[in-house]
């Protein structure tokens, strides 16, 4: 993003409370991602790996972590800005230079809104158009609905909230302090939950849920969160938690503190999630499972069973990353072995056939190389009724061995006009064996 006017580099690191490596003096013209940034740029670079990208593009200031240890010296043409925290000096920068850009709502009610003669609402509130807010619901200081909010009857919602448009919050929910909603999510829906009825196996009825949903403070969900209500508890949700757009969480699932959980991530119903946990996207986790504190879940991983703390999991279902890589190993031996098998098989097959084709050559006179499949074995061949019984005895001493044994009806080959059909005839009628000895 673009300043709205160029800043000299010493203003910006005086803001973030960093130590300038290089030319003091320059200045620039904003803030961009690492592959897109040009010439008068900002960027951050918080590992080696960008470090290296940052240094090899076209940006001109890099701000990086004082932990983050440079193996060559600074690049002329880069300067360096040293501070604590790569990631909050760029959101400090943003906030600096473009909050003006996002003004705060006037503290009013607007004059679409429908708010019951029950509700508390503190006098700095803001409350945009067709907002609707029902009976007997409290809402703290300084917490701001965007238009076509919906607050269910007996709702509470704590001081320093952000609610964004098209959300609804269901009857009897609490929202802590300074909760972040975007818009169209829906908090304290009825949750899936049917059971058969005992006289209709085939009717599904609806469950009676009359739990609520628990909001800590500090939680952010993105747009399109759904938050089912408890049905035989309350669903809970810890306090600092961030959930990307889209997430569902289903009824009675408790989720601790600080866990992160990024976008289509799936928790179905009496779930516990520990603290810091982190669940990367379109992650499926089925009831009733506990995924202990600090565990990661990789993304697209199904998870069917319980995490131990600190574990990192990935797949369908979700192994250990040792566990899945050892699985890995089996799957490659297994593999190896099976082409190993498959190439055994063909050269078993080609040894067969020559060894048919050699019986026929030999009982016919003649050289291998001179027999083909098409061969006619009375018109090309000269075989008659006796050659074809000394063949059939011939191929049975050929090919009977200790595992295999060659099955042929009496006079099996009596009818048998191609070296083709012999070939197939015999093959169909070979067994396997094990012979005592």
């Amino acid at each position: 993003m673009k300043f709205e006017s160029p800043q000299r580099i010493s203003d910006i690191a005086e803001l973030i409370n960093a130590e300038i490596v290089g030319d003091p003096t320059i200045t620039v013209t904003g803030f961009n991602n690492i592959s897109r940034a040009g010439a008068g740029e900002v960027i951050f670079a918080d590992n080696e790996k960008y470090l290296a990208l940052a240094l090899a593009g076209k940006a001109s200031v890099v701000i990086i972590p004082k932990t983050l240890q440079l193996n060559n010296s600074a690049p002329r043409d880069k300067v360096l800005l040293l501070t604590a925290n790569a990631h909050q000096a760029l959101n400090k920068i943003a906030a600096a230079m473009f909050s003006h850009l996002d003004s705060t709502p006037p503290t009013t009610v607007h004059p679409t809104a429908i708010v019951s003669s029950s509700a508390e609402v503190a006098e700095d509130c803001s409350i945009g158009a067709y907002c609707i807010v029902g009976d007997n619901v409290s809402i703290g200081s300084g917490t701001i609905l965007s238009a076509h909010v919906v607050i269910e009857e007996k709702c509470r919602i704590g001081a320093g909230c952000r609610i964004g448009s098209h959300t609804t919050i269901h009857r009897r929910c609490v929202l802590g302090d300074s909760v972040i909603l975007e818009s169209g999510c829906h908090i304290g829906a009825h949750p899936f939950y049917f059971y058969r009825d005992a006289e209709s196996e085939e009717e599904l009825c609806r469950g009676s849920a009359y739990g609520s949903v628990e909001v800590a403070s500090k939680v952010e969900m993105g747009a399109g969160c759904t938050v089912d209500r408890g049905f035989s508890g309350d669903t809970l949700i810890g306090p600092g938690s961030k959930f990307d757009n889209q997430v569902h969480v289903g009824h009675d699932v408790r989720v601790g503190r600080r866990v992160l959980i990024a976008a289509q991530t799936g928790i179905a119903g009496y779930s516990e999630i520990e603290d810091g946990v982190v669940i990367q996207g379109q992650v499926g986790i089925m009831q009733n499972v506990k995924v202990g504190k600090g565990a990661e879940i990789l993304g697209k991983s199904g998870v069917d069973q319980d995490i131990a703390e600190n574990q990192t999991v990935f797949g369908i279902p979700a192994f250990t990353r040792e566990r899945y890589a050892q699985r890995r190993r089996v799957l490659r031996k297994r593999v190896r072995k099976l082409e190993r098998d498959a190439e055994a098989i063909r050269g078993a097959q080609r040894e067969f056939q020559e060894r048919v084709l050699q019986s026929i050559a030999d009982e016919a006179g003649r050289e291998v190389s001179e027999i083909r499949m098409d061969n006619d074995l009375s018109a090309d061949l000269r075989f008659d009724s006796l050659d074809r019984v000394e063949l059939q005895m011939a191929l049975e001493e050929e090919l009977d061995t200790d595992l295999v044994e060659l099955h042929l009806e009496d006079d099996a080959l009596k009818n048998i006009k191609t070296v083709k059909d012999v070939v197939e005839l015999v093959s169909k009628s070979l067994r396997v064996q094990i012979k005592s000895h």
